[in-house]
Order: structure tokens, then sequence, then C-alpha cells
């Protein structure tokens, strides 16, 4: 919410606004001139912890952006400013921002077959069985010998945050070294 809107709602000064906001533990500014507020959500800090150890279960270490393209590919897409995201990592226990801020890093092991629906990890096995980069058709003709639905497995190669779209139909696991294919 930008901070001029509610205070035309409440009818208070935008400066008021802001001090009355300030002591506010949900609510997070969004830019550093305090003209935008998010509020962060217990939900929203849970769906993010249930998709990150899905991520570093594949890579133990990813960029944010690579965390962010993730949660904005998933079937109900998260998408959060740098800061929140900066923020809601940093307050998972399990996981350690690097010293430049820019970089997670898991400080578990995550099982696979305890993160991954059983569609996500056929397709991480067929990724680090013969990716690193892929075409759709050659995970569907790769799918076939894991006996998956090939229409399933068309819906997860662009929604499962585990792959990241390189072009139109070309995907690959993330965090691994991209190689020509």
């Amino acid at each position: 919410v930008r901070v001029p809107l509610l205070a035309l709602c409440t009818g208070y000064e935008p400066d008021r606004v802001r001090r009355l906001l300030a002591d506010c533990d949900e609510v997070q500014w969004l830019d550093d001139d305090r003209a935008t507020i998010g509020v962060r959500s217990v939900a929203l800090d849970r769906r993010v912890g249930r998709i990150l150890p899905k991520l570093l279960s594949v890579a133990r270490r990813l960029s944010l952006a690579e965390v962010d393209d993730a949660l904005r590919r998933t079937f109900n897409p998260i998408v959060l400013p740098l800061r929140v995201l900066r923020d809601v990592c940093d307050s998972l226990p399990w996981l350690r921002l690097e010293d430049d801020r820019s970089t997670v890093t898991s400080l578990v092991s995550f099982d696979q077959r305890q993160v991954l629906s059983p569609i996500e990890l056929a397709l991480a096995r067929i990724f680090e069985g013969a990716g690193p980069v892929l075409s759709f058709r050659e995970v569907v003709a790769l799918t076939l010998a894991e006996v998956l639905n090939r229409n399933s497995v068309g819906v997860y190669l662009t929604r499962t945050p585990i792959l990241k779209t390189l072009a139109r139909g070309r995907y690959a696991l993330r965090g691994h070294a991209l190689g020509v294919a």
C-alpha cells in the first residue's frame, strides 16, 4: 500500500501515517523513502518456508534472484520485493544469507524424497541424469520410462520451482552449471 493512498483513506497526513506505522511489527517498509508498506503474514512466511526446501534439495546455494524466480514460477506465484524476500530468508533458522546478502545457503540437507512431489522427484532424477539442459520433447521422452502422465509433466515443467526456464521449451535444474545441450 502506498502511504499517500492510506493517508487519503484515513484522513491523516502522510507523515502521521508513517509515525503511526513505525512501531508495528507487521508493517514492513518496501522502499527507502517510506512511501510504500507491506504487511508480513505468517502464512506467506510459511509458504516460502515450504518452497525453499524444494529448491535447496537440488542446490544447497542459490542467489536471491534464483529464489525470486523460483517463487514466481510456483502454481500460486509469490512476488515479493527483494527487501522482503531477504527478510523472510533471514528469518529462517536453517538458512543463511551470505555476507553479500544476495546468496542463500542451506545449513541443513534436505531429502528430495521428503520435500519434492513424485513428479518433481522424477524430473530431478531426469535432469540430474540427462541434463543439465533439456528441451520439452527430451523431458517428455525421458518421462515415458518413468511412466508419468505427459500432461502432468508439461504443467510441472512450467510451474515447479526446482526448474528454471532458459528459453521457450528449454529447462534446467536450479543451481546446476549450464552447458550446451
